[in-house]
């Protein structure tokens, strides 16, 4: 879905904006499989070279992050 154009700012100080909106499905390794997290209402910022994603987001879908050790685990 297109959305009116929003600028926002990465952690390193990047600016990029979004132009569109829709679902996003992450396949999260989980040992020998990968379960699947449905994300919705996503920002699409198409100059961005990868999927940021929002940890707010994650847990508004009720999956929990943790960031350790040069890993994030959902």
């Amino acid at each position: 879905m297109d959305v009116p154009p929003k600028d926002f700012c990465a952690v390193n100080e990047e600016r990029f904006s979004e132009n569109g909106k829709g679902k996003l499905v992450v396949n999260v390794p989980g040992g020998v499989d990968y379960s699947q997290l449905r994300l919705t209402e996503v920002l699409h910022p198409p100059e961005v070279g990868f999927t940021p994603v929002s940890i707010s987001r994650w847990d508004e879908e009720g999956s929990s992050v943790t960031q350790d050790g040069g890993k994030c685990i959902v």
